[in-house]
């Protein structure tokens, strides 16, 4: 899920432009990010309900006052992949808002697409330094394992490892018309 952070520069970014009431929940509920920053921190009953079911939850005007921190909107899922981990609110007449509620959490969805993609690109890169690290100093070796030396022994370079992947030609290799 986002972090609430980058929830509410995004729900500030919606409101600045486009005027509406918008929230942001966790996968428990609980507002994240919110255009009416009070309500931070207190628990969605819609959003609740889309967790439960997965599903759009329009709420009118009556229905709300009988819902605990909910007003009057449409509440979507957003999802990764087929997880939901977590709901848009949108604050309004369901009528009104409701495609725009769509379409504010098709964005909110690609933004948690994005940030998990760059979060375990991270976590690659890091595993990766360590990797190296630990095969530098001699940390991943012992008895009879490999063992890199901390310098080369021609140049005297720290051996490094590249990650680029170079493509190979998909033309079948031929040695006829070759001397």
């Amino acid at each position: 899920m986002m972090d609430g952070v980058a929830a509410q520069a995004i729900v500030g970014d919606i409101v600045d432009r486009l005027g509406v009431r918008v929230n942001v929940m966790d996968d428990h509920g609980v507002i994240i990010a919110s255009s009416d920053r009070s309500r931070v921190g207190s628990l969605h009953e819609g959003a609740l309900r889309v967790l439960r079911t997965g599903r759009l939850f329009a709420v009118t005007s009556e229905e709300a006052h009988a819902l605990t921190g909910t007003l009057a909107g449409v509440n979507l899922p957003l999802r990764l992949g087929d997880e939901i981990v977590g709901v848009v609110g949108v604050s309004g007449d369901p009528a009104s808002v409701g495609e725009i509620a769509r379409a504010i959490a098709r964005m909110a969805e690609l933004m948690v697409a994005q940030q998990a993609f760059l979060g375990e690109a991270g976590w690659r890169h890091r595993v990766r330094l360590q990797l190296i690290e630990d095969l530098r100093t001699g940390g991943l070796t012992g008895p009879g394992e490999l063992r890199l030396p901390s310098r080369c022994p021609a140049s005297g370079a720290i051996p490094t490892v590249l990650s680029r992947t170079v493509p190979f030609p998909s033309v079948p290799f031929s040695t006829r018309g070759v001397p």
